[in-house]
């Protein structure tokens, strides 16, 4: 019996992790990441304040989620101030996408070192409360910020 002459290409399986970005695409999906967090997030709070409009003391006792979203949302808006600040520099000290989001990075993990060293003794158990969720907050951009990061220019695709 003679054996069939099948050519078969190798199947290229490339997976989520090892998506390959440009310094741009990366910059672009952070962006997005950043309004799509906003959104979701203000959503959240406005669904709390009509909560708290109909019944304060009943809003108040299951508000812990919503130092969550306020959180989020205030991360959101100082990485909109950094990238604001990158946008407002004029060309000569102009740094690369990669560059404005490993400052971002770089700053993010120095206020969740200080924040772990030097957690908030305030005599406010909600301040507290609400330092311990911003810290969860940047913990979770930085995150997601490392990922679009490591996959900058380079990726490897597996065969299978």
């Amino acid at each position: 019996m003679r054996a069939r002459n099948r050519r078969t290409a190798p199947v290229v399986e490339r997976a989520t992790e090892s998506y390959i970005y440009t310094e741009d695409h990366a910059m672009t999906a952070v962006k997005v990441f950043v309004e799509e967090t906003k959104r979701t997030n203000q959503r959240y709070c406005e669904q709390f304040a009509e909560k708290f409009a109909a019944d304060p003391a009943n809003a108040l006792e299951w508000s812990k989620e919503t130092f969550h979203y306020a959180a989020r949302l205030k991360v959101c808006a100082i990485v909109e101030h950094y990238l604001s600040i990158f946008a407002a520099e004029d060309m000569y000290s102009m740094k690369t996408p990669k560059r404005q989001l490993e400052l971002i990075a770089q700053e993010f993990k120095a206020e969740l070192m200080r924040g772990a060293r030097f957690p908030d003794h305030s005599s406010s158990p909600t301040s507290n409360y609400f330092s311990l969720c911003l810290n969860a907050a940047r913990a979770e951009f930085l995150e997601k910020l490392d990922f679009y990061r490591e996959r900058i220019g380079s990726a490897s695709t597996r065969y299978v």
